[in-house]
């Protein structure tokens, strides 16, 4: 008796995960598509190069897994890319951050140099 049950209980999981695996996820591809839009608005493409490179692959690799009805891949494939273009957001971030404050570390540094000037005999 146990072991119909479970057979039951697997067939049914088996059944809904094929069913969830037959939608296109469009949702997984829009987020990715829409962090993709983020990172390149952020400049990734030249200040986080590799990372930009790495999620418009992976989104074009998941369209391409969308064309060909193989949904889990492309659910997979979408995830992974706006991973990616998050990372890539982020460090273009880091990188514009760091040209400021190397900008401001070098205005404070000639500021100083001024009032010493002035300050010596």
């Amino acid at each position: 008796m146990g072991i119909k049950r479970f057979s039951l209980f697997l067939g049914l999981l088996l059944s809904a995960s094929a069913a969830m695996a037959a939608k296109p996820p469009l949702a997984e591809m829009a987020a990715a598509r829409a962090a993709v839009d983020r990172a390149t608005a952020a400049d990734a493409e030249h200040l986080a190069p590799v990372e930009w490179q790495f999620a418009e692959s992976k989104l074009s690799l998941a369209e391409l897994a969308l064309k060909d009805k193989n949904h889990a891949l492309a659910a997979k494939l979408a995830t992974e890319a706006g991973i990616d273009a998050e990372l890539a957001e982020v460090r273009a971030r880091g990188a514009r951050l760091r040209r400021e404050v190397d900008k401001k570390t070098e205005a404070n540094q000639a500021l100083r140099a001024e009032l010493l000037d002035r300050g010596a005999p």
